[in-house]
């Protein structure tokens, strides 16, 4: 038995106590992250019993031990999910029921069943949602319309929901964005030097035309790109890892899909914007984005106006489209940050998923994919074509 596991064994006695599962079994099973998860060791988990259905359960246990997380504000990325499932999950539901909004517009949170705070053992116990037929979406493959506008319906409600808390208790909801707000921290001689590996990954991975006017623009902007996550005009309380592989999803009986936000560690104070181009630039495609770029910035900005005269809000005077406009125009340049920092790890071959337990920043590396540059270069391609770089 691995130390994840039993780590997890004893938060699994208390769950089954509290869910009435007497003379029970319990099967846990180690699944791979396929290269999507970094943090945690994941488990599937069955408990048995003869007076009771099954009860199907996800674990996620932590992995990064205390060189990481000397460098890497790791910790707090346990602490915010559990924040996020203990706390903000019932502040979201009671502005909803407020406003009466109806069942199919609701945020769907993955029902909560306990968590081990303790450092280094950290774990959260969720219900298991591929038994109800979830999966995640292929990292390596473009997303589709169909996909994309469904996703950003998801985000549309998590940032309307950010609003709405702001509106309803602004004293309260300052002093969660103060300590949600995200610092880079560690050694700042470290922290130069893997930006400066993961710039160079990068301008080697980019054709030669293109090549010296990145490098210049990625030395000249290394603050701003690194800062881009920081609020603009308005504050908000963003997911901060919203891609595909922390989305569940599945097509239901009528043939829409469903999408079912996961993974809620990097919940942090930001803009909206941000939330939407790190979507856009981890799960899509030069050809996606020729296609449907505008339109999915218009299907995003649709469904938030949506979302919040839901929660009884005028969209002009919460969050007008010349606010959205302002700051996605600013903060086009966190595109090539994404393709700096996550590419290399959205596109990364599942055999060679780094493994950060067994890392340090001065060591940090990542053996990227064929698909890397290829994907590196679709980005160089549309911010020349903008006239960013």
């Amino acid at each position: 038995m691995t130390d994840g596991q039993l780590s997890l064994r004893s938060l699994l006695d208390k769950v089954t106590l509290e869910q009435n599962y007497d003379n029970h079994d319990v099967t846990i099973t180690p699944i791979s992250t396929g290269g999507g998860n970094y943090t945690s060791e994941l488990f599937l988990v069955t408990i048995k019993s003869e007076t009771k259905q099954d009860l199907k359960l996800f674990a996620k246990v932590a992995n990064i031990g205390s060189t990481f997380r000397e460098e890497i504000p790791i910790t707090q990325f346990y602490e915010t999910e559990r924040f996020v499932y203990e706390k903000l999950v019932g502040i979201y539901g009671e502005i909803e029921d407020k406003n009466n909004v109806p069942e199919e517009h609701r945020l769907y949170f993955p029902k909560y069943y306990g968590c081990n705070p303790k450092l280094y053992e950290e774990t959260i116990v969720l219900e298991d949602l591929s038994v109800r037929g979830y999966t995640t979406y292929d990292r390596l493959k473009s997303i589709d319309w169909n996909y994309a506008r469904t996703a950003v319906k998801e985000l549309a409600k998590i940032h309307a929901l950010s609003f709405a808390y702001a509106e309803e208790n602004p004293e309260e909801f300052a002093k969660v964005a103060e300590k949600m707000l995200y610092e880079i921290k560690g050694p700042e001689e470290k922290i130069k030097l893997v930006w400066g590996k993961m710039v160079e990954n990068v301008v080697v991975a980019t054709k030669e035309e293109n090549r010296e006017r990145l490098e210049s623009y990625l030395k000249e902007n290394v603050t701003k790109l690194r800062d881009h996550w920081k609020p603009l005009r308005r504050t908000v309380l963003t997911h901060g890892d919203f891609r595909p592989s922390n989305l569940m999803h599945k097509t239901k009986e009528d043939g829409n899909l469903d999408i079912i936000t996961v993974d809620y560690q990097t919940v942090r104070t930001g803009c909206v914007a941000t939330d939407l181009l790190y979507l856009i630039f981890t799960g899509s495609d030069e050809q996606f984005r020729a296609q449907h770029y505008e339109e999915l910035v218009e299907e995003y900005y649709r469904q938030l106006t949506a979302a919040l005269r839901r929660l009884g809000l005028d969209p002009e005077m919460v969050y007008s489209r010349e606010d959205f406009d302002y700051e996605l125009k600013e903060s086009l340049p966190f595109g090539l940050a994404v393709a700096v920092f996550v590419l290399p790890i959205v596109t990364v071959e599942a055999a060679n998923a780094p493994k950060l337990g067994e890392m340090d920043l001065e060591n940090w590396n990542i053996d990227t994919s064929q698909l890397f540059p290829v994907r590196v270069n679709e980005i160089v391609n549309d911010y020349v074509k903008w006239g960013v770089i």
